[in-house]
């Protein structure tokens, strides 16, 4: 019986010892999975900040700046995307453009004026 009781005791012992084994395996994995995605998004955020650097060169003072006579290629270059939203034909055509933050009327493709945008 002693013997019975000793190989339960040692089975029991040796389950519990694999299973932390095992948790700590996991663990371990766990953190160099982080330490991976750690090192992509760091290098994604060095990388973003490269393109903005090159984007602020580049454009100058119209860096993320919307200014009256500026062109609406130079406007989408430097501030982002734009698109039409409506049109108007009188003494020419003036196309109102839309940013994430402003609306922009633009004739003969150059600014001519810009508001900010009410929600």
């Amino acid at each position: 019986m002693k013997k019975l009781i000793v190989v339960v005791l040692v089975m029991f012992v040796g389950s519990a010892w694999a299973e932390e084994t095992r948790t700590q395996q996991l663990e371990r994995e766990f953190a160099e999975e982080q330490a991976v995605l750690k090192k992509r998004q760091d290098a994604a955020l060095k990388e973003q900040d490269r393109e903005e650097a090159a984007q602020k060169r580049k454009c100058g003072k119209d860096f993320g700046a919307i200014r009256v006579g500026m062109t609406i290629a130079r406007l989408q270059e430097c501030s982002g995307a734009a698109y039409v939203t409506e049109t108007v034909s009188k003494d020419g055509v003036i196309e109102t453009y839309q940013t994430m933050f402003d609306m922009v009327d633009v004739k003969n493709g150059k600014v001519v004026s810009y508001t900010k945008r009410r929600y």
